[in-house]
């Protein structure tokens, strides 16, 4: 799956960690906070998120929910050049992404069949490679060791990519009979 044409390229071991904390969720403040940790082949993976919620009004809600993740020294698959006949070099960067993020969400409930709901939800991402390794391989559907990884010429500035993502939703419910919208 992860070079797209059937290859299986192995994946590094790993160990983990996670924590999580939150409060009571009935409670007119809510918070809740979630840390995950691993190791990656030459780095590591730290993803953390967590929500707080304010109810200052029975008719009100607001929400906010930041995340972050970050991955060094993850091998990834950046490209795939054909050879003739069925052979191919496979080239891998080990992956430096930043991934930043916040959601934000408010409810107000006018009547019980009236309410008004937003969303917004912002996503920034950063993806760069530092050493480049590749693998020739042959045949329909190979299998890439860790090990059969050399280094490569690649130039990794040609891999990286950088992007964000605005999503708004503003959504006006008016239920005119129980169970209708």
């Amino acid at each position: 799956r992860e070079t797209r044409d059937g290859a299986v390229a192995e994946r590094p071991g790993w160990g983990n960690v996670e924590a999580a904390f939150s409060t009571n969720p009935a409670r007119r403040l809510y918070a809740d906070l979630g840390v995950y940790a691993k190791n990656t082949w030459r780095g590591v993976l730290v993803e953390a998120g967590g929500t707080i919620l304010a109810r200052p009004l029975p008719f009100f809600e607001l929400s906010l929910g930041p995340s972050v993740q970050r991955v060094t020294g993850d091998p990834r698959w950046v490209d795939r050049i054909d050879g003739p006949g069925t052979s191919r070099t496979y080239l891998f960067g080990l992956q430096d992404a930043l991934a930043l993020g916040a959601t934000l969400r408010t409810t107000i409930s006018f009547t019980p069949s009236v309410t008004l709901t937003a969303y917004a939800q912002l996503f920034l991402a950063s993806v760069e490679y530092g050493e480049m390794f590749e693998s020739g391989q042959n045949g329909a559907r190979p299998s890439i060791g860790l090990s059969a990884r050399g280094p490569s010429a690649a130039d990794p500035r040609d891999y990286a990519s950088r992007e964000a993502v605005l999503n708004v939703n503003l959504v006006l419910r008016w239920e005119y009979r129980p169970g209708s919208v």
